[in-house]
């Protein structure tokens, strides 16, 4: 496995990531992102820690994750900027990826905000090479690695996750608290 591995062999592992943190994940996996009119269906009131991956079609387990991002912005207030100069763009100019074509993007919206989002960004960033955040414009289809085998075969964080998740769980608690009369 080369280091750090390409994301998108890692779409399994990635997704198993997600589950483990039980992201509360707003998964639009069966509603591709082909147009304008399809970025209105995230929402327009928060924003937080996303992923962009590709797939073959809606049904499709197999995901191809080639970008991670954090926005302050609402998700789709983010995304609108994406589908005019990021990500959304070069998928939709096909430019990328420039090896593979067939391939629909999709996103993953998860309930993590402030600085808990930023910090899982940065492991995945340490991580995995994301196409999309490193400058490339091919994916490696060739091979898609197991969560499992990922999972026994990768250096991954887990305490420092962990820690980043109860950190969360508490500034949570404490604004409770703080609203309850």
């Amino acid at each position: 496995m080369e280091t750090p591995p390409k994301a998108e062999k890692c779409g399994p592992f990635v997704q198993y990531v997600l589950d483990e943190l039980n992201c509360n994940v707003d998964l639009h996996d069966e509603e591709k992102i082909e147009s304008e009119e399809d970025l209105r269906k995230f929402s327009g009131h928060h924003g937080g820690l996303y992923l962009f991956y590709l797939k073959p079609d809606p049904q499709s387990e197999l995901r191809y994750p080639v970008y991670v991002g954090v926005t302050k912005q609402s998700f789709k207030e983010r995304f609108q900027r994406h589908a005019k100069h990021g990500v959304i763009h070069e998928v939709w100019q096909g430019r990328f990826p420039r090896n593979v074509c067939g391939l629909g993007l999709y996103a993953y919206c998860t309930h993590y905000h402030g600085e808990a989002a930023k910090k899982i960004k940065s492991i995945f960033l340490d991580t995995f090479n994301f196409a999309q955040r490193t400058g490339r414009d091919t994916i490696d289809t060739s091979e898609i690695y197991p969560a499992e085998w990922t999972r026994n075969n990768l250096e991954f964080p887990w305490d420092e996750l962990k820690k980043i998740v109860d950190g969360e769980d508490e500034e949570e608690e404490k604004k409770k608290k703080k609203a309850i009369p």
